[in-house]
Protein backbone atom coordinates (compact mmCIF):
# COMPACT_ATOMS: atom_id res chain seq x y z
CA UNK A 1 0.00 0.00 0.00
CA UNK A 2 1.17 3.71 -0.71
CA UNK A 3 -1.44 6.35 0.41
CA UNK A 4 -3.64 3.72 1.01
CA UNK A 5 -4.07 2.92 -2.40
CA UNK A 6 -2.48 -0.50 -3.95
CA UNK A 7 0.80 0.22 -5.32
CA UNK A 8 2.12 -2.22 -7.75
CA UNK A 9 5.58 -2.47 -9.22
CA UNK A 10 6.02 -5.00 -12.23
CA UNK A 11 9.03 -7.72 -11.75
CA UNK A 12 11.61 -6.65 -14.28
CA UNK A 13 12.93 -9.86 -16.57
CA UNK A 14 15.39 -10.82 -14.17
CA UNK A 15 13.28 -11.01 -11.28
CA UNK A 16 10.80 -13.18 -13.10
CA UNK A 17 13.41 -15.47 -13.89
CA UNK A 18 14.20 -16.16 -10.13
CA UNK A 19 10.58 -16.38 -8.77
CA UNK A 20 9.01 -18.43 -11.38
CA UNK A 21 5.66 -17.34 -11.91
CA UNK A 22 5.08 -15.95 -8.66
CA UNK A 23 4.01 -12.95 -7.66
CA UNK A 24 6.34 -11.99 -4.77
CA UNK A 25 10.46 -11.85 -5.04
CA UNK A 26 10.18 -12.77 -1.50
CA UNK A 27 7.33 -14.82 -0.79
CA UNK A 28 6.18 -15.64 2.49
CA UNK A 29 7.53 -18.95 4.46
CA UNK A 30 4.30 -20.33 5.13
CA UNK A 31 2.41 -19.44 1.70
CA UNK A 32 3.32 -18.12 -1.89
CA UNK A 33 0.41 -16.02 -1.62
CA UNK A 34 1.63 -13.40 0.70
CA UNK A 35 4.91 -11.41 0.92
CA UNK A 36 7.63 -12.67 3.42
CA UNK A 37 6.92 -10.88 6.68
CA UNK A 38 8.34 -8.17 7.99
CA UNK A 39 9.29 -10.25 11.67
CA UNK A 40 10.77 -12.45 8.96
CA UNK A 41 13.29 -9.66 7.79
CA UNK A 42 14.06 -8.07 11.41
CA UNK A 43 15.00 -11.24 12.47
CA UNK A 44 17.54 -11.68 9.52
CA UNK A 45 18.81 -8.31 10.43
CA UNK A 46 19.39 -9.65 14.54
CA UNK A 47 20.71 -12.91 13.58
CA UNK A 48 23.15 -10.77 11.29
CA UNK A 49 24.37 -8.88 14.05
CA UNK A 50 22.41 -5.68 13.88
CA UNK A 51 21.07 -4.40 17.08
CA UNK A 52 16.73 -3.76 17.18
CA UNK A 53 17.75 0.58 17.80
CA UNK A 54 20.24 0.52 14.92
CA UNK A 55 18.39 -1.14 12.08
CA UNK A 56 15.16 -2.34 11.31
CA UNK A 57 13.66 -3.58 7.64
CA UNK A 58 11.93 -0.45 6.81
CA UNK A 59 15.44 1.41 7.64
CA UNK A 60 17.30 -1.01 5.69
CA UNK A 61 14.71 -0.41 2.74
CA UNK A 62 15.37 3.34 2.41
CA UNK A 63 19.27 2.62 2.99
CA UNK A 64 18.80 0.34 -0.18
CA UNK A 65 16.96 2.13 -1.79
CA UNK A 66 19.03 5.72 -1.64
CA UNK A 67 21.71 3.75 -2.90
CA UNK A 68 20.81 2.50 -5.76
CA UNK A 69 19.45 5.45 -7.05
CA UNK A 70 22.70 6.99 -6.18
CA UNK A 71 24.01 4.31 -8.71
CA UNK A 72 21.77 4.98 -11.20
Amino acid sequence: MKMKAAHLVLLSIQAQALTGHGHYVFPGVRTVSRPMSESTVNATLRRLGYASDGMTSHGFHSMAATRFNEMG
